[in-house]
């Protein structure tokens, strides 16, 4: 939102994308060199386990793609149990990044009409992103499909 306000669309995307791109590659580094003890200072041994089982799985690029792309789910744990776990990183941090351009793209939006005083397109947007939420909470089977066979192509 901040940047969105204080500077236009294409600026703040791409200092955003920077610092998150950043940030994760610096997490998944530290922990890939440092190791599971190290992640198991900061988050405990049970929880990092935890998200390494679920990184290890078939599943994990759904999974990397699902938590970047939902707001509010904590971040740091996934990038510090993926660099710990068997997860390659050029597949984390492009999954990472997708994942989270949605959000981002729409929180930059909302900050950049606040600055302007558009608060129709602040609620044209808000409804966008309920209407997503409920499309992919009614496709989610179709969903899950499509995210296995790309799982499948990607992986062999």
């Amino acid at each position: 939102l901040a940047a969105g306000y204080l500077y236009t669309f294409f600026p703040a995307l791409l200092f955003s994308l920077t610092g998150a791109f950043l940030g994760t590659l610096i997490s998944f580094m530290l922990a890939r060199w440092l190791g599971s003890d190290f992640v198991h200072l900061f988050f405990g041994k049970q929880k990092t386990q935890d998200y390494v089982k679920k990184l290890n799985s078939k599943r994990a690029y759904t999974i990397v793609f699902l938590i970047y792309l939902i707001p509010g789910i904590p971040k740091d744990i996934a990038s510090y149990a993926a660099g710990v776990s068997e997860m390659k990183l050029k597949p984390f941090m492009l999954l990472s990044l997708i994942g989270r351009m949605p959000g981002m793209m729409g929180s930059i939006m909302i900050g950049s009409m606040w600055n302007k005083g558009e608060y129709f397109g602040m609620v044209v947007l808000a409804v966008l992103a309920v209407v997503a939420f409920c499309l992919c909470i009614i496709f989610r089977k179709r969903i899950n499909a499509f995210l296995d066979k790309a799982y499948d192509k990607i992986s062999h």
